[in-house]
């Protein structure tokens, strides 16, 4: 890595740009406050497992989609067409992690360039862990109960004895499977009573149909609607290399989704550092480089980056240079937050757009154009 000492001092756009991520980022995490719409992909990088998410992550989305072997539509079409309007724009003012790498990088100390070859590794994280990888390794499906029926006996002492049919489809064994018998008032809906049975003695295999039996449960068919779930009908899909696929790694995940997740009631520590610990070394580094390197997740690790990198080559706004008016003094090079060759690569594939050179520029030789004609 290249060492320099200059100083970026931040200006208006730089300040703005602060203001509007700030906006951006309690936007997104709404989700504090009940607000959530987990259809909606989020044009900043969030993670939708974090309890306080308002949208989804297109990249989550994304792996997910490959990992399940279907085509996320909404979720790709959704970053490419506003990649298409405004380029990488929203890395620049609305992502909350891309305002954490600037606040961060505000801490006085010495700072660095990184090689030009480390931008390419983003692309190839987005091509290996959110298409590749999930796509050809899959999930591996864990054991999981599914009620195929139920039949009833009532009994003349005004109880009910149940045979309720299920099967395994997943790939493990379900031991001591059990059963929730939820009673609702007919005329108003309510729930009047809820009685849970474990079958203690039983062991589902995989692809295996039995019955459990339920007895003496109170006969209340006469004023409720009795309905059958189990505590072990959840699917849970694992991959079976974690590493592999970009959420399990991913830093911005471990900080707002597996972080909250360990202080919360629900999660005990034996269970947050069970193969998470790669996931913390990664925060962790990525945290320290932030303070010595502009925007070093941005620009060598983000998939979201380089989903809007393969669009921004359409977009309909960019930062232009007049190459006329520019007398190469290289004052905009030292505010670049990605440090870009500016004379020669703003509004390609890495400019974030974010206008910093703009207000630095002496002669006015760059400008921010709108319309395809302009270019």
């Amino acid at each position: 890595m290249e060492a320099h000492m200059s100083k970026k001092k931040p200006g208006i756009l730089s300040r703005l740009r602060t203001y509007t991520a700030l906006v951006s980022t309690v936007i997104l995490y709404m989700g504090a406050f009940g607000v959530k719409s987990h259809k909606i992909c989020s044009p900043g990088f969030t993670c939708h497992g974090c309890p306080w998410a308002t949208c989804a992550c297109p990249v989550g989305v994304t792996a997910y989609s490959s990992a399940v072997r279907k085509i996320p539509y909404f979720a790709l079409g959704s970053v490419l067409l506003l990649g298409a309007l405004i380029g990488r724009l929203a890395c620049g003012f609305v992502c909350p992690f891309g305002l954490l790498q600037d606040l961060l990088h505000r801490i006085p100390s010495k700072k660095f360039k990184l090689p030009v070859f480390t931008r390419y590794i983003k692309y190839a994280a987005l091509a290996l862990l959110v298409f590749i990888f999930p796509f050809l390794l899959g999930f591996t499906t864990k054991g999981y109960v599914k009620i195929e029926n139920a039949a009833f006996d009532k009994k003349a002492d005004g109880t009910i004895d149940a045979s309720i049919t299920v099967v395994n489809p997943g790939a493990g064994p379900v031991r001591s499977p059990g059963v929730t018998i939820t009673y609702k008032d007919k005329k108003s809906g309510k729930i009047v009573e809820v009685i849970s049975r474990d079958m203690k003695e039983m062991t589902v295999e995989p692809g295996q149909t039995t019955t459990m039996p339920v007895k003496g449960i109170p006969d209340r068919t006469a004023d409720c609607d009795l309905s059958l779930d189990s505590p072990q009908s959840v699917v849970e899909q694992a991959p079976p290399v974690d590493f592999l696929y970009y959420c399990k790694i991913c830093p911005n995940g471990t900080l707002t989704a597996t972080l909250p997740s360990y202080f919360s009631k629900d999660s005990g520590q034996s269970d947050i550092y069970k193969g998470r610990i790669l996931r913390f070394v990664i925060l962790g580094f990525f945290l320290l480089l932030m303070v010595f390197v502009s925007r070093p997740f941005c620009r060598t690790f983000c998939p979201l980056g380089a989903l809007y990198a393969i669009a921004a080559p359409l977009a309909l706004t960019r930062v232009m240079l007049d190459k006329s008016l520019c007398i190469n003094c290289g004052q905009c090079d030292k505010v670049c937050p990605v440090d870009l060759d500016v004379r020669k690569e703003v509004g390609g594939t890495e400019c974030i757009a974010c206008g910093d050179c703009i207000k630095i520029c002496p002669k006015a030789a760059l400008t921010r154009k709108i319309g395809w004609k302009e270019k």
